[in-house]
C-alpha cells in the first residue's frame, strides 16, 4: 500500500478524525492541533510529518481523536474520510505531478467532499477552490496577524489549530492557552545558534509564498540585524515554475546564497541555482557543506542574523557552522 492509502485505513479506527491539507503550514497547525487535544485531556492519535520539540510525533492516542497531515502532493488525501477537514490554504503547489493547477484543485474538493465539516482560511483562493461545497467554516485571520505568543504566519496557523479545535469541543480561550508551552516543529524556525553577535536560524520554506512569510517574521522578530540568506531550492520543477517569485522574493534580504538545488524525484532540469543567484545579484553556494557554512558567515556586518532555508538536506551545513562559530 502507498504511504497515504496506509494512512486513510488507520484514520478510519478513530470517530473523529480531524486531516490538515492545504499548501502550507500542514505540519504545524496538526503538530498544534494535537498538542491542544492532549493538553484538554482527549489523549488523541495523531501523526505529524516533521519532528515536533519537546514532544512526539505519532502517538496511537487513548480515544476516538486522531489528528493527521492530508498530503496534496501525491494527491493522496482525497483518499481519506474525515470527521473534520482543515484547509488553511490553497496553492498551485506540486501541480506538476498531478496534471495541472486544475487537477491539484479538483483533488481538494474531492478531499472536501469526503469531509464531513471543514474549516478553511478566509481568502479568495480557498472559497473559490470551496464554492459549492457546504458544510464549510471559514476562518479570518487573527487581528494584527498576533495571537497570544505568535506572530506573522505563526499565529495564521494557531488561529487555525484554534478553530479546529473547537469542533472537539475546546473553546478558543482554553486552546490557546494550551498552546502557551507549544514547543513548536523542528525546522520551522528553529534557532540553531544565538549569540548577542551572530543568529542562526532553520526554516522549511521551500515555496515563494513559504520564503516571504519566512523573511517577514524574521524581520520583525530581528529587525536590527543583517539578513543574510542561505536557501536550497527544492526540486527543479518548484524552480522552474515559480523562478520569478522566488528571485523577487529573495531580493528583499540584505544579502543571499544560494545552495544547488535538492533536486527530490528529478536529478536535473533547465533552470538551477547558478540562473537564480545570477538573477538576483547572490551569492552561488557551494555543494561541500563545510565551505557553505563559510559562505553563510562570511559576512562582517553585526549583529548579523544567517537563516537557512529549504526543505532538502541543506540542514547538514549547521554541524560546520556551529565547529566554525564554536573556533
Amino acid at each position: 500500500m502507498k504511504r497515504g492509502e496506509f494512512l486513510a485505513l488507520i484514520s478510519t479506527s478513530y470517530k473523529r478524525t480531524a486531516a490538515v491539507s492545504g499548501s502550507h503550514g500542514k505540519s504545524t497547525i496538526s503538530a498544534m492541533l494535537a498538542h491542544i487535544l492532549a493538553e484538554s485531556g482527549l489523549e488523541p492519535g495523531f501523526m505529524i510529518g516533521a519532528k515536533v520539540r519537546g514532544g512526539s510525533d505519532h502517538a496511537a492516542g487513548n480515544g476516538d481523536a486522531f489528528v493527521t497531515e492530508a498530503d496534496e502532493s501525491d494527491g493522496t488525501h482525497k483518499l481519506l474520510r474525515p470527521w473534520l477537514g482543515v484547509i488553511p490554504n490553497c496553492d498551485d503547489d506540486h501541480a506538476w505531478g498531478l496534471g495541472g493547477s486544475e487537477a491539484l484543485f479538483e483533488n481538494y474538493r474531492e478531499f472536501s467532499r469526503n469531509c464531513d465539516h471543514i474549516v478553511a482560511g478566509d481568502s479568495p483562493e480557498c472559497r473559490t477552490m470551496l464554492h459549492g461545497i457546504d458544510k464549510v467554516e471559514f476562518v479570518r485571520e487573527p487581528e494584527g496577524r498576533r495571537l497570544g505568543k505568535f506572530f506573522g504566519y505563526q499565529a495564521v496557523d494557531a488561529n487555525m489549530a484554534i478553530a479546529a479545535a473547537k469542533w472537539f469541543g475546546i473553546d478558543a480561550g482554553r486552546a490557546l492557552e494550551a498552546l502557551g508551552n507549544f514547543g513548536g516543529v523542528d525546522r520551522r524556525m528553529t534557532v540553531r545558534h544565538e549569540t548577542p553577535g551572530i543568529i542562526v536560524v532553520e526554516d522549511y520554506a521551500h515555496h515563494p509564498t513559504e520564503v516571504k512569510c519566512s523573511l517577514e517574521w524574521l524581520r520583525e522578530n530581528w529587525p536590527k540585524h543583517h539578513l543574510r540568506v542561505v536557501f536550497q531550492p527544492h526540486r527543479y520543477a518548484r524552480l522552474k515554475r515559480y523562478f520569478d517569485d522566488f528571485a523577487s522574493v529573495l531580493k528583499t534580504a540584505d544579502s543571499v546564497v544560494i545552495a544547488p538545488v535538492f533536486a527530490a524525484w528529478t536529478e536535473t532540469g533547465s533552470i538551477g541555482s547558478a540562473e537564480l543567484a545570477k538573477a538576483i545579484g547572490a551569492e552561488t553556494g557551494s555543494a561541500d557543506f563545510g565551505e557553505l557554512a563559510k559562505q553563510a558567515l562570511d559576512r562582517q556586518e553585526r549583529p548579523l542574523l544567517v537563516a537557512v532555508l529549504g526543505a532538502g538536506d541543506v540542514a547538514n551545513v549547521f554541524g560546520p557552522i556551529v565547529k566554525l562559530l564554536e573556533k
